[in-house]
């Protein structure tokens, strides 16, 4: 059964509530950013907003909001597209209308 599931019906009060089609990420195993090993990323293609959370011992830790624009790239961190985990075990994101890479990495 889900983990976790995300309210995306009108009037929601939900920071998820512009998701269209939820993008599911994959789960933190890299060693680059020790604070998120075990975190599930995912986003949305056409939201604002990439979420994190954690399952642990039968139990969901967030969602939590990350507002992309908080997040620091070359271009707009913007149309999520895919996450996929490298050789290297860390964390990369496919984005844009161009479709940039981008690795997951402490600022």
């Amino acid at each position: 059964p889900p983990i976790v599931s995300i309210d995306r019906t009108g009037g929601s009060s939900s920071p998820f509530k512009d998701y269209v089609s939820i993008i599911g990420g994959t789960v933190y195993r890299g060693a680059a950013i020790p604070t998120l090993k075990g975190v599930m990323l995912f986003a949305d293609y056409a939201g604002a907003e990439m979420g994190a959370l954690r399952y642990c011992n039968g139990t969901v830790y967030g969602p939590v909001v990350i507002p992309l624009s908080s997040i620091v790239t070359p271009t707009s961190l913007n149309t999520i597209t895919s996450f996929v985990e490298g050789n290297d075990g860390e964390l990369y994101v496919t984005y844009g209308g161009a479709t940039r890479i981008g690795r997951i990495a402490p600022q």
